[in-house]
This record gives C-alpha cells, sequence and structure tokens, in this order.
C-alpha cells in the first residue's frame, strides 16, 4: 500500500514539473525616469547613478579607459550643475552635499601630501532657495 501511494505521488510530481513550467523570461517595466533619461543622453546607457542621502542630487559618473566622465544633476528641477572628467582618479559621496575627487598622480613629486590630489566640491552653492 505504501509503494503504490509513493509510485502514484511520484508521477503526480514528475507531471507537474514536466507540465507548470516557468515562464522562460519576465519581462521588465521599460519605463526610464526623466533621471535615467537625461544621463543616457550625456554619458550613456552604462553610467551609473548615485543620489545623495537627501534626494536632492544625483551624481551620474561612467569610467572610460582610464578616465571617469561625471555630472552632478540637481534633481529639483534636472538641472546639471556640475559637468567633469578625471584622468586616472575617482568620484565619491563624501558627504550629504560634498563631493570628493580623488585624482591619482601619474608622476609623484616631492614633498607632495596626499591631499594634493583630493579636491572637495561644495554642492550647496547650486542649492535652490524656495520663496
Amino acid at each position: 500500500m505504501n509503494f503504490r501511494k509513493l509510485k502514484y505521488l511520484s508521477l503526480v510530481w514528475l507531471f507537474t514539473l514536466c507540465c507548470c513550467k516557468a515562464p522562460a523570461s519576465v519581462q521588465k517595466e521599460s519605463q526610464t525616469s526623466p533621471l535615467q533619461s537625461l544621463v543616457e543622453s550625456k554619458l550613456g546607457a552604462n553610467a551609473n547613478i548615485e543620489k545623495n542621502i537627501s534626494n536632492t542630487f544625483a551624481l551620474a559618473y561612467i569610467a572610460e579607459n582610464r578616465s571617469i566622465s561625471y555630472i552632478v544633476i540637481r534633481l529639483s528641477d534636472l538641472k546639471i550643475v556640475v559637468n567633469s572628467k578625471i584622468e586616472r582618479g575617482s568620484i565619491t559621496w563624501f558627504k550629504d552635499m560634498e563631493l570628493k575627487e580623488t585624482r591619482t598622480p601619474g608622476i609623484v613629486k616631492k614633498n607632495t601630501k596626499p591631499d594634493d590630489n583630493i579636491k572637495l566640491i561644495d554642492l550647496a552653492q547650486f542649492v535652490v532657495q524656495k520663496r
């Protein structure tokens, strides 16, 4: 009796496995936001987008060979407030309203400090004040 139940359950399981196939591909909605469209038009489809903590600015960047092209967009009106390119370096969020641009020097000169290759970009100057 147990053998019959086991055989029956095995056949049901096999039938279910064969007949109930999951969809081959799940299609994502291809709605792109205005921010993504702006970034794609300026930097390309493979650009990375990182928003600051307060969601007031977005940093978009793309690495090309040894350089990084980046833009900073004010989210309230989708205006590009910074547009730059770094040869051998990086760009990251340092604080909520501050970016840290680090450049890697090709030739290290005497008496240089690590801070000589770091530039902080304050975004507070680009904030729109509501009236």
